[in-house]
């Protein structure tokens, strides 16, 4: 198994990603929304500012539902891991957050 795999597999995105959207509300089996926070656009209302994480078994993934919001410009609105969120959280490369994140997870 890869580094990544294992940082993947010890680390579970909807626990690591709730302290951020301030606390993450299950809406269905695996998924939930919080607050993005990326989009810190004061204007927006806040049910406009919604950061959804897919923590079914297999997918682990999360992003903003906000078209505009600045996480998904430069990924061309793609889905995030734990890597590229912590990645975009701190303003670091991905592999910065990989060794970051073997650290945190124990792995290294």
């Amino acid at each position: 198994m890869s580094l990544v795999d294992q940082i993947r597999a010890k680390l579970d995105l909807a626990s690591f990603v709730a302290p951020y959207t301030n606390g993450l509300k299950p809406t269905g089996a695996g998924w939930f929304i919080g607050r993005c926070p990326f989009n810190q656009a004061e204007s927006d209302p806040p049910g406009k500012r919604k950061f959804w994480v897919d923590a079914r078994p297999g997918r682990q993934l999360c992003g903003c539902f906000v078209p505009r919001c600045q996480v998904q410009a430069p990924g061309g609105g793609k889905p995030m891991d734990i890597i590229n969120f912590y990645a975009w959280l701190n303003q670091i490369s991905n592999s910065q957050a990989i060794d970051e994140l073997a650290k945190l997870a124990g792995l290294r």
